[in-house]
């Protein structure tokens, strides 16, 4: 019975110290400044994408050697975009402004 109740006390251990975890990683964002440089450069790699592909020259690692690029000129890691997105979707005021700030930033880029 001693090493029933020791095993499960070292489970729920455990379990809340990954719960822990999981709730930090979950929380994480960048500010909105650096948010909307990356959106910004995300939306021109995506820009770049679709021209290259409308003229047959398709390169599926395209996009994705551009991602990565993208995040390590912004010093980010996948998760750390994926939260960030997760935590800004969530908040469709601050997402909405954030976007509006892509598009002025994708406006004086054209002009």
């Amino acid at each position: 019975m001693k090493y029933i109740l020791i095993a499960v006390l070292i489970v729920f251990l455990f379990y809340s110290c990954k719960e822990k975890q999981v709730k930090s990683i979950n929380t994480y964002h960048i500010n909105r400044k650096k948010m909307t440089e990356l959106i910004t450069d995300l939306s021109l790699a995506e820009g770049n994408y679709k021209v290259v592909n409308k003229y047959g020259l398709f390169n599926a690692k395209l996009i994705d050697s551009s991602y990565a690029f993208i995040y390590k000129k912004h010093n980010l890691e996948k998760w750390q975009v994926d939260s960030s997105f997760k935590y800004y979707s969530n908040k469709p005021e601050l997402f909405g402004k954030i976007m509006e700030d892509v598009i002025e930033n994708l406006d004086r880029l054209e002009n």
